[in-house]
């Protein structure tokens, strides 16, 4: 049975054979988007099937005129209700809405819904999607713990003083993307704590609800991802070290091989003999991209062009890979007092209760074990995540 869902009040709203039903509808089977409150496994979602495009995306051009007049409709109740000062916020908006336009609303949701399920074909990895979004969901439902005494003394600083006004405005949660971008990497939703662009000198208003951060990323990720679908093994120590080791025996600083490997690496133009020795860039390309697009191991499609085929490759193979391993943790947290706070870019904080320290190493290495093969772990740990010391590489 295809439906559609709204949360008023914290409630489920369900929209199913032509109907409102403000019950539990039965044989729910296709919607729009995931809903937390209604997950099951037997509900499938329109919206992993086109990839994450929007509504008015993918309505088909003989409806398009129906659903932009529902949605104006809408717009319209809406303006009239904050010009009258009501409350309109947690969805309470739904119940100063006429039923006739919230129906043919949904009616017309329905029908781009069904267009999506017709004609888009189910993913290779719908399932992935669909698990990363359980997790995402949860994540969200997490409160983000603030002090924001270290930020007040700073409120004199413009900048400090912008942010500390946002945030106190916001909601603390952290809202993700799972389709911001094109290779996989998260993005925040509109009205998200800002987590993957805050200033790294207001970190320290970020504390735990448990008893310590402890955040993992891998050394040197879209490197190591390279490397090994170069075909060779990885290295069991930092690898900017091993690049001196094995491939920079004139340069004894690390910070310099670090800046000849990445001016190297996503500059189709540049050339270096010693470098393409391990990191095979032609024979990546040459099995990911056929000249439109890149299809990387995972069978995630970007359209690319000769300049930002190798980048794509990499950055969506390494974030695929990272993403896996966040469901696998998700899995050895569940049930535990420790959870995992927030995601930022290729790195994962939890929020970890003292009483399960124990689980820190089974976390690394559950992390470490990708796809692929072992990653080198960095893990820091602090009081607050302005303040994060690392403690080793494992």
């Amino acid at each position: 049975m295809l439906f559609q869902a709204i949360t008023v009040e914290n409630k489920d709203i369900i929209f199913a054979d032509g109907k409102i039903h403000s019950d539990i509808y039965p044989n729910l089977t296709k919607t729009w988007s995931y809903y937390p409150s209604l997950d099951s496994s037997a509900i499938e979602y329109a919206e992993f099937r086109c990839g994450g495009l929007s509504l008015d995306e993918v309505c088909p051009e003989h409806i398009k005129d129906r659903w932009e007049a529902a949605k104006e409709k809408i717009k319209s109740h809406c303006r009239a209700c904050v010009e009258s000062c009501i409350d309109i916020t947690g969805g309470k908006f739904y119940n100063f809405l006429p039923q006739p336009i919230l129906l043919e609303y949904f009616q017309v949701k329905d029908q781009i819904t069904q267009y999506v399920f017709d004609n888009f074909p189910k993913p290779d990895n719908y399932h992935f999607l669909y698990e990363l979004q359980k997790v995402l969901s949860k994540i969200e439902t997490n409160r983000v713990n603030l002090n924001l005494a270290p930020l007040r003394s700073k409120r004199h600083d413009f900048r400090a003083n912008q942010f500390y006004n946002k945030v106190r405005r916001l909601k603390p949660h952290v809202r993700y993307n799972l389709f911001g971008t094109k290779t996989g990497r998260l993005t925040t939703k509109k009205g998200s704590f800002p987590i993957l662009t805050m200033d790294k000198n207001y970190r320290q208003i970020l504390t735990p609800q448990n008893d310590i951060f402890v955040e993992l990323d891998y050394n040197a990720a879209e490197l190591r991802t390279l490397l090994h679908m170069s075909g060779e093994e990885q290295p069991k120590q930092d690898i900017h070290d091993w690049n001196i080791n094995n491939i920079f025996p004139q340069i004894s600083d690390r910070e310099a091989a670090k800046k000849r490997v990445f001016s190297w690496l996503y500059n189709p133009a540049a050339e270096d003999r010693d470098l393409e020795q391990f990191y095979n860039r032609s024979l990546v390309l040459k099995k990911h991209w056929d000249g439109d697009k890149i299809t990387n191991p995972f069978g995630r499609e970007i359209e690319a062009d000769a300049k930002h085929a190798l980048n794509y490759i990499i950055q969506s193979t390494t974030s695929d890979l990272f993403l896996r391993r966040i469901l696998e943790l998700s899995k050895l947290l569940e049930s535990k007092k420790s959870f995992i706070s927030f995601l930022i870019h290729d790195s994962v904080v939890i929020d970890l209760d003292k009483s399960e320290k124990h689980l820190i190493q089974d976390m690394v290495d559950t992390f470490a074990k990708t796809d692929f093969s072992k990653f080198l772990v960095n893990m820091k740990a602090g009081k607050n995540y302005g303040e994060m010391k690392e403690i080793c590489k494992i």
